[in-house]
């Protein structure tokens, strides 16, 4: 299959599952991906704690060095390349299932969290991030005096 053929089933795919959680009330709008034409989609899983965000990437096969993550406006981007290992030129490829190249996930965060001081760490194939969500203001109580 061709790369333009991958990144049209990969685009495909994306507008899809867009489609599905919308019609089905799935991940709030802020989580959503904004894929584009890209030749594979690492899956990421994004959970929420009392006192962060965190957005975990399924990228096995690369290094940290493989991997940019960015944060503009609060929008978030998690991009890299997975190149295609170069086997012997006299090898018969019988299958090829692994997806290699270029991919780029983009997420717009909440309001609710601190980009700025976000962390990120690389453990088993697995990007994680974690952003701290901004401490809730809590009200504060005037006392009124009775002259």
């Amino acid at each position: 299959m061709s790369n333009v053929s991958r990144r049209n089933i990969s685009s495909m795919y994306n507008r899809m599952d867009r489609i599905f959680d919308d019609f089905f009330g799935g991940r709030p709008a802020f989580l959503r991906s904004e894929s584009g034409d890209w030749d594979w989609s690492p899956p990421v899983d994004i959970t929420e704690s009392g006192d962060s965000l965190e957005i975990r990437a399924e990228v096995p096969g690369l290094t940290k060095n493989d991997v940019s993550v960015e944060v503009n406006e609060n929008v978030l981007t998690i991009k890299g390349e997975r190149k295609q290992e170069n086997g012997d030129k006299n090898e018969a490829v019988h299958r090829v299932e692994r997806a290699y190249g270029r991919f780029q996930r983009t997420f717009t965060l909440p309001r609710s969290v601190r980009s700025e001081d976000a962390k990120a760490s690389f453990k088993g194939g697995v990007l994680t991030l974690s952003i701290p969500k901004i401490e809730q203001l809590k009200p504060k109580a005037i006392p009124i005096s009775v002259e």
